[in-house]
């Protein structure tokens, strides 16, 4: 019975020295062996379980990345509340009367995203 690798069946890590665990996974190699000898469908599923934990880590470091300017890339963000708005308060006024200019202060708490470097806004 193999008890330890330079190889994991389930992640491919390679390295110089034997391992029992892998250190990038966790796969217990000798447990690995023996549900393998019994279970034919268990290197799919170990196969499918690293995918998924390799997308998870993926997702992970996307939220951990700072925002980004869509147009020149740069994170260099500054953002801003974008307070009452004159057009939608003029607006209402004309259609609602002066109860329509409420309708100015409609998003106002809503972020503006300008960036430093290219002066993009979104």
């Amino acid at each position: 019975m193999i008890q330890d690798a330079r190889q994991c069946p389930g992640c491919k890590f390679k390295s110089e020295e034997a391992f029992s665990d892998c250190p990038m996974c966790g796969l217990i190699i000798q447990k690995y062996y023996a549900r393998l000898s019994s279970d034919p469908d268990y290197k799919r599923k170990v196969a499918e379980q690293v995918s998924k934990d390799r997308e998870n880590e993926r997702k992970k470091a996307e939220l951990n990345e700072p925002a980004r300017c869509p147009k020149c890339k740069s994170n260099q963000i500054h953002y801003e509340k974008k307070g009452y708005g004159i057009g939608k308060g003029l607006v209402g006024l004309v259609t609602l009367g002066p109860l329509g200019l409420a309708a100015g202060a409609i998003g106002k708490n809503d972020l503006l995203s300008l960036c430093v470097k290219c002066g993009n806004k979104w």
